[in-house]
C-alpha cells in the first residue's frame, strides 16, 4: 500500500500543474501580511464562524482563536492534528482505533471514541459523519498547504449549528488566497507530500481548487512498551514485535471553490488509508480502516437591498468506512466491518439589518439521512455466527429540523446578543439483523438463518437551546464579554445500537452542556496583547461508550461533570522583527456521576500550556520554535463495571513537546520558497493514557517520536 501512494506522487504533481497551468492566475492583492498588522487591527479581523456573518473579533460573543497561513507556515505544522493540538484548550489523544483518527479533549473534556466535542466545518461545510455524529480528522483530511486561514469559536454554538457543536465550532478555510502553489516535501519515518492550488478571481468570479497527498510510515514501538502482557495464550497470533508498518498513514484530499455572481459550490473529496489496532494487533501489515467521502453543497445568495439578504443551500454528503482486519488466519475471527451513511441537508439563512445599531439572523434547517448502515463480519462471537447488518431501518427516515433566530443590539460602547434555537429529531427506526450459518427454529429446519430485530428510538423532545453575551468596551484597546449559552450532543444511531441489543435498558437522551464565560482583551500600544477568560461548564447525560474484550460493547447516559477553568494567552511584539505567543488553561472538573464524587477525573490534564515564537530577521527568512505542555492523565476507573477500585491501566505522564521551523521565502525569485522543520525536537515520549476502547493496552498507546520534514514550493 506505502508502495503504491508514493507511485502516485508524480502523477498527482502532473496533474496539479497542468490544473494550474490551464487557469488565469490572479493578481496578488491578499489581505496584509499578519506580521505588518498591529494587535489593535488583528481584533478588527473579522471572521464568519460565530454567527455565519462577518463580524469583527471584538464584536464577537465568543472566545476566538484565529489560525492564519503565515503562522501555521512559520511554525512548520505537517497536518491538521498538529495545528489541533496547539490550540489553547485542546489536548490530543490517539488509541488507534475507530476510524484511525485522533481525538482531542478540550477544556478538560474527553469524549470516548472519535472526535465529537467540536463541530468542524470546512468552508461552512458541516464535516459530521453520521454513524457517531463524529468529526474524524481521517476523514476531513486537509493538507496544511491548502489552509488559509482557520477560525476557532471556544464555547457552545448549538443556537447556531445545532447538535454537536458542544464546545465550539472550527472552520477550516482554503478558499480565500489569491496565490496558486505547488509543493513537495520529504521527511524521515517514510513522510512524503504533494501538493497544488490553483487560483482564478476577478471582479464576479471566483474558483478555487486544492489537491494533495501526504503520509507516513507510522509509530514503530515495541508492543511491549504499550502492553504488560504481550500476546497472552497466543491469541494475537503470528504478529511482529512491534507496530512497525502496521499503523501507517495515507492521505488523499481535493476540494474546489467556485463562486458567481450569488451562486457558489464547496466540493470535498478524501481518501485514507490507515492502520488500527483493534482490540488486539493483526498479523502480518495488520488491520487497516479505508474512509471515503464526498461532500457537495451548493447556494446562493440573494442580496435584496443594502439591509437585507438571504442564502439558500442544499449539501449531499457521503462516508465509508471499511475496516478490514486480520485477527487471526482461521475462519473464526473477523473479516472485516464497513460503515456507510448517505445524507442531505437544506438550510435557508437571512440577515436582516434595519439599522448599524441592529441585526437579526433567522435560520431554517433540514438534515435527512438517507442511509446509515453498519456491516459486520465476525463468525467469533458465536458458534455458527456469520454476520451483523444493523443500522437505519431501510423502511424508516431519520431526519432531523431546527430553527433558530439571533439579534443584536450594539450603543456606543454596549452591545447585547441573544438567541435561541427549537431542534427535533422524530421517532426512526433501528434494524439489527444477525445470520447464522443454522435454522434459528431448531424444530424447524426450512426456518430462516438470521434473526431480525426492529427498535424505535423514542425520544423526540424539541429541544429549547438558548445563547445570551453582553459585550463592552470601554475604549477602542479593551473588551469584556459576557457569555451563557447551552448546546446539546444527541446520540448517533451507532450509539443507539443497544435499543435493539439491550432493549431492556433506558433509551439515552442527547447529552446537554452549560456554559457561562466571562472574557477580557486588552492591546498595549503595539507591544502585546491580553487574552483572559474564566468559565464555568456544566455537562450532563454524558455518552459514554465501553468496547471491550472482556465487557464488550455498552452505550450509557448518565455522566455529570462541572469545569471550572480561566485560560490566559498573551502576544508580544516587543520589536517587528519577533512576535511571541504564550497561552495556558489551568481547569478542575469533578465528575458528578454517582459513584465517582471523589475520585479525580479520568482523561482531564489539570494545565496545559502552549507557546510558539516567530523572529523574522528579514521578509525572506524565519525562524520558530513552538511548544506545547501537557500535564499528567488519568485513565478510566473500574468502579462502574468491576467495582474493584482502580483504574483500567497507568496513568499518563505529563510531557513537553518542541518543534523548531525554518523557512526561507523568495529564494533565487519572488514566490520559491523552502522550509526545514522538526517536530518533537529532543525525541520525548508521548503516552496517552489507555481508553476503554482499548483496554487491552494497559500502559497506554505512544504518540509520534521525532520527525524532521523537508518542504519546498512555489507561490504564484
Amino acid at each position: 500500500m506505502r508502495n503504491f501512494f508514493c507511485s502516485k506522487i508524480n502523477y498527482l504533481t502532473t496533474i496539479i500543474f497542468s490544473l494550474i497551468s490551464s487557469i488565469g492566475i490572479a493578481q496578488n492583492n491578499a489581505i496584509d501580511s499578519i506580521y505588518t498588522l498591529s494587535l489593535e487591527d488583528l481584533l478588527s479581523i473579522e471572521v464568519t464562524t460565530a454567527s455565519k456573518k462577518s463580524e469583527k473579533i471584538s464584536d464577537i460573543p465568543a472566545s476566538i482563536v484565529l489560525i492564519t497561513r503565515e503562522k501555521i507556515e512559520a511554525s512548520g505544522y505537517q497536518s491538521i492534528e498538529d495545528i489541533f493540538a496547539n490550540v489553547t484548550g485542546m489536548y490530543q489523544m490517539n488509541d488507534y482505533l475507530w476510524f484511525g483518527t485522533d481525538n482531542f479533549g478540550v477544556r478538560g473534556f474527553y469524549t470516548n471514541g472519535t472526535f465529537s466535542n467540536i463541530i468542524i466545518l470546512v468552508n461552512g461545510v458541516n464535516q459530521m459523519e453520521e454513524w457517531y455524529n463524529s468529526f474524524p480528522t481521517t476523514k476531513i483530511n486537509v493538507p496544511v498547504e491548502a489552509i488559509d486561514r482557520i477560525e476557532v469559536v471556544r464555547g457552545p454554538l448549538s443556537v447556531i449549528y445545532g447538535n454537536s457543536a458542544f464546545f465550539g465550532a472550527i472552520n477550516i478555510i482554503t478558499n480565500e488566497s489569491n496565490k496558486s502553489i505547488a509543493s513537495a516535501g520529504i521527511g524521515n519515518n517514510g513522510q512524503y507530500r504533494a501538493f497544488g492550488k490553483a487560483v482564478a478571481k476577478n471582479e464576479i468570479f471566483t474558483f478555487t481548487a486544492n489537491a494533495g497527498v501526504y503520509g507516513n510510515y507510522g509509530i514503530d514501538e515495541p508492543w511491549e512498551k504499550m502492553n504488560t502482557v504481550v500476546n497472552p495464550n497466543g491469541e494475537w497470533g503470528d504478529i511482529p514485535p512491534t507496530s512497525k508498518g502496521q499503523l501507517e498513514d495515507h492521505r488523499k484530499y481535493f476540494d474546489f471553490s467556485l463562486d458567481y455572481k450569488g451562486l457558489f459550490a464547496r466540493f470535498q473529496q478524501t481518501a485514507t488509508d490507515r492502520g488500527v489496532i483493534d482490540y488486539y494487533p493483526g498479523y502480518d501489515d495488520g488491520h487497516l480502516a479505508r474512509i471515503q467521502t464526498t461532500n457537495l453543497v451548493v447556494g446562493k445568495t440573494f442580496l435584496l437591498n443594502n439591509n437585507l439578504s438571504f442564502t439558500f443551500k442544499g449539501g449531499y454528503y457521503t462516508f465509508r468506512n471499511f475496516l478490514d482486519y486480520k485477527h487471526n488466519s482461521d475462519s473464526t475471527a473477523y473479516t472485516f466491518n464497513d460503515i456507510y451513511s448517505e445524507s442531505f441537508d437544506l438550510e435557508l439563512n437571512t440577515v436582516w439589518t434595519p439599522s448599524d445599531k441592529f441585526n437579526i439572523i433567522t435560520s431554517g434547517y433540514y438534515r435527512k439521512a438517507l442511509r446509515d448502515q453498519l456491516t459486520v463480519d465476525a463468525p467469533n462471537l458465536s458458534v455458527g455466527y456469520y454476520n451483523l447488518d444493523a443500522g437505519l431501518s431501510r423502511k424508516n427516515s431519520k431526519y432531523r429540523w431546527a430553527i433558530f433566530t439571533q439579534a443584536q443590539y450594539s450603543i456606543e460602547k454596549l452591545s447585547i446578543v441573544g438567541g435561541i434555537r427549537f431542534e427535533q429529531t422524530p421517532k426512526y427506526d433501528i434494524d439489527y439483523r444477525v445470520r447464522f450459518d443454522y435454522p434459528t427454529d431448531p424444530l424447524d429446519p426450512d426456518s430462516p438463518g438470521y434473526i431480525k430485530r426492529v427498535g424505535t428510538y423514542n425520544y423526540d423532545a424539541i429541544e429549547v437551546i438558548p445563547r445570551i453575551g453582553i459585550i463592552y468596551h470601554p475604549n477602542k484597546s479593551n473588551h469584556i464579554k459576557i457569555m451563557y449559552g447551552s448546546a446539546i450532543k444527541a446520540p448517533s444511531i451507532g450509539q443507539n445500537m443497544d435499543i435493539v441489543r439491550y432493549p431492556s435498558r433506558p433509551q439515552m437522551e442527547p447529552s446537554t452542556i452549560q456554559t457561562i464565560e466571562l472574557n477580557y482583551i486588552s492591546t498595549i500600544g503595539n507591544y502585546a496583547t491580553i487574552n483572559f477568560s474564566v468559565f464555568r461548564n456544566y455537562a450532563d447525560k454524558l455518552i459514554t461508550r465501553i468496547n471491550s474484550l472482556t465487557l464488550g460493547m455498552i452505550n450509557y447516559s448518565s455522566g455529570r461533570l462541572t469545569t471550572t477553568g480561566s485560560e490566559l494567552s498573551l502576544v508580544f511584539k516587543p520589536i517587528d522583527k519577533l512576535t511571541i505567543n504564550l497561552s495556558g488553561m489551568y481547569q478542575i472538573s469533578t465528575d458528578k456521576t454517582e459513584g465517582y464524587e471523589n475520585i479525580e477525573l479520568n482523561y482531564s490534564p489539570k494545565f496545559l500550556g502552549y507557546g510558539n515564537i516567530t523572529y523574522r530577521p528579514t521578509k525572506k527568512l524565519s525562524a520558530n520554535i513552538n511548544f506545547r505542555y501537557v500535564d499528567k492523565m488519568y485513565p478510566a476507573y473500574n468502579i462502574s463495571t468491576t467495582g474493584d477500585g482502580t483504574r483500567i491501566g497507568d496513568t499518563a505522564p505529563a510531557y513537553t513537546v518542541f518543534g523548531l521551523n525554518l523557512r526561507v521565502d523568495n529564494i533565487i525569485k519572488d514566490g520559491i520558497f523552502a522550509s526545514f522543520s522538526i517536530s518533537n525536537l529532543l525525541d520525548t515520549e508521548i503516552r496517552y493514557p489507555v481508553t476503554r476502547s482499548q483496554d487491552y493496552f494497559d500502559k497506554g498507546t505512544l504518540g509520534y517520536s521525532r520527525m524532521f520534514t523537508i518542504n519546498a514550493g512555489y507561490k504564484f
